[in-house]
């Protein structure tokens, strides 16, 4: 059956009542809204639902017409429509004599200011031709899926007989049938699965297949796409699975993913799983974590494994990179590895901001690569990272590369002055009269290193520094975060130089109080300056500074935030109760009660310290 929206102003209702009245009765149906609209209903997104659902918009052109608001705003929706390629189509109906509107002039139109009848049968014509050739493309749509898919299923699935993106397109949007056959669907989502993008694919069309095959078809389906050869097809149909909302397909993603090589296609499923906002049996989490060497992949599992404590190191490539993770590793913490160059930037734009929540420190180290352009995503995400609550250590050159992007310069504790950059230098170094500087750093040192040129930023903690002034290691606390500087890395334009950390044994030393002050303080019921003055941290530190005062005072928001994160995990663990029962693994049921546990004392403390 054809359709029509005949957009119209009230004034000419007579015209319109006479005009819908004979299309119905040539099997047309018609929308006008004194006859679609219900009480109660909102009539400017009615009409636009039924602008898009229609075949035609029939504008019936008057000189009450063309100056109405609300029949310009019908047309433009129905043009947007036309223009996307949808399946709408703009038909003026002129009905009194007028100045047609400039872009609908090149449209041909009916005419019925001087016979309806003449003007009724010329948009009847237009109207069956239409609709001759739409079912002629309907035939052809059937026989091309028919035909493509015996062609496969001869073959043995190969996928050179897998559908392009045209005729996919023809065939969602002209197959009108509301079943379809679960083999048929299955080579329809092979050959979407493998296109490079659904752009301008009516994939809705695929939603309606699948709610008729029901949850054990819908399983049944992608078991079957799970298991094709082509990881490109299993990524895709992964994407597809995303796209189109497919929950019932999360349980047998997650089995899948275990024995999934593909690299790209894991990725897929544990993000699909990620936004589902479901959380990975522990043994899965635990075997990717251990066995899949992509950061990304290592990331979702650490998602669903709360207790391991993990540090995301961003490396140049650099021994000087590799010896700040290792001293990192020291303290306990797991420490997951981004790739060496720049293509880093490119890599970071796939891991959701909430995921890179689940490390406690990212380190970033510059030097071997580094650029001041096309970085701004990537600074993004670890000025947002901070802002929730992460601490983030940086190295030298990082400055510098965020030099003219203030948002994120703004977190950092050192300012960079005059695009200055020293290479392979000795200098030497001192603690200032922070107390902490004093336990961290407790004896001046000389070394090799290259850094930059700066200058302490307002509000910023400065706890080493050259005897001339300038700032290496220092930190800011900046929204729920912290960020920690060292102003130094290994990088020679000229040659090749020896990472500082191992040139200086000393200043390795230090590095490794910092590194355990900076583990303990991230407890956030402890303030940096808090956790620094137990002198058990330092027990190989003489000191002949003053013994230290513990602060008596608590962060509060800390506290806060710490029963904001376990309250939403216990929610999940609840939800897995739920579905589980009895069959819930026992580490699980072992967390809620640690966690329960921990609630209780959190709430208690709070009520202490207020």
């Amino acid at each position: 059956m054809s359709t029509i929206f005949l957009s119209h102003t009230h004034k000419d209702k007579p015209f319109v009542r006479r005009l819908s009245e004979r299309l119905q009765a040539n099997g047309i149906r018609t929308w006008v809204d004194e006859a679609e609209m219900h009480i109660g209903e909102s009539l400017i997104s009615k009409i636009e639902v039924a602008i898009k659902e229609f075949k035609y918009l029939g504008v019936v052109l008057s000189p009450n017409s063309i100056s109405s608001d609300w029949v310009r705003r019908e047309i433009n929706i129905a043009l947007t429509e036309e223009f996307q390629g949808k399946k709408v189509k703009v038909l003026p109906l002129l009905y009194k004599q007028c100045e047609i509107p400039g872009f609908l002039a090149d449209k041909l139109y009916a005419d019925f200011t001087e016979d309806f009848e003449e003007g009724f049968e010329k948009l009847l014509a237009r109207m069956r031709h239409d609709l001759y050739e739409e079912e002629h493309k309907q035939k052809r749509a059937n026989e091309i899926l028919t035909s493509s898919y015996q062609d496969w299923v001869s073959f043995e699935k190969k996928d050179f007989h897998l559908l392009d993106k045209d005729k996919v397109a023809l065939i969602l949007q002209y197959i009108h049938q509301p079943h379809l056959a679960l083999d048929l669907i299955e080579f329809l989502f092979c050959s979407i699965s493998k296109l490079s993008s659904f752009d301008k694919l009516e994939l809705s069309k695929l939603s309606d297949w699948l709610n008729e095959i029901g949850t054990d078809g819908i399983i049944d389906l992608f078991e079957r796409l799970l298991e094709h050869k082509n990881a490109r097809i299993r990524e895709g149909a992964i994407a597809l699975a995303e796209h189109l909302a497919i929950s019932h397909t999360a349980d047998v993603i997650i089995t899948k993913m275990k024995y999934e090589s593909d690299v790209d296609t894991r990725r897929a499923g544990l993000h699909y799983i990620f936004c589902l906002e479901k959380i990975l049996p522990y043994e899965l989490a635990t075997f990717i974590l251990d066995n899949d060497k992509d950061w990304l992949n290592q990331s979702y599992a650490l998602q669903s494994l709360t207790k391991i404590r993990a540090c995301l190191l961003i490396s140049d490539g650099s021994k000087f990179a590799e010896e700040i993770g290792s001293l990192a590793k020291e303290t306990g913490v797991r420490v997951i590895t981004l790739p060496n160059d720049l293509s880093i930037y490119r890599e970071f734009r796939e891991i959701p901001n909430e995921l890179l929540q689940v490390y406690e420190i990212v380190i970033l180290v510059r030097g071997e690569h580094f650029t001041q352009y096309n970085n701004e995503d990537f600074y993004s995400k670890l000025r947002n990272y901070v802002l929730k609550g992460g601490a983030l250590f940086a190295t030298a050159w990082v400055n510098w590369e965020t030099k003219y992007n203030n948002e994120f310069a703004s977190m950092l504790p050192f300012v960079h002055v005059a695009n200055q950059l020293k290479e392979n230098i000795e200098i030497s170094c001192k603690p200032t009269t922070n107390p902490l500087a004093q336990k961290l750093f407790p004896n001046p040192i000389s070394f090799r290193t290259s850094l930059e040129i700066s200058r302490k930023r307002s509000g910023s903690e400065v706890l080493f520094e050259t005897f001339n002034g300038t700032p290496i290691f220092g930190y800011r606390q900046f929204g729920a975060g912290v960020c920690y500087y060292l102003n130094s890395c290994q990088h020679d334009c000229l040659g090749e130089m020896k990472s500082p950390l191992l040139a200086s044994p000393e200043l390795r030393d230090c590095l490794r109080r910092v590194f355990k002050w900076i583990n303990t303080s991230s407890n956030p019921i402890k303030s940096p300056e808090t956790s620094a003055t137990d002198d058990k941290l330092f027990p190989d530190v003489k000191t002949t500074e003053p013994t230290f005062t513990k602060s008596e005072s608590n962060d509060i928001h800390s506290i806060d935030q710490q029963i904001v994160n376990l309250t939403r995990r216990l929610q999940k663990l609840k939800e897995i109760q739920a579905l589980k029962g009895i069959d819930m693994e026992v580490h699980y049921l072992i967390e809620i009660e640690d966690i329960q546990k921990k609630l209780e004392g959190l709430q208690k403390q709070k009520k202490d310290t207020l």
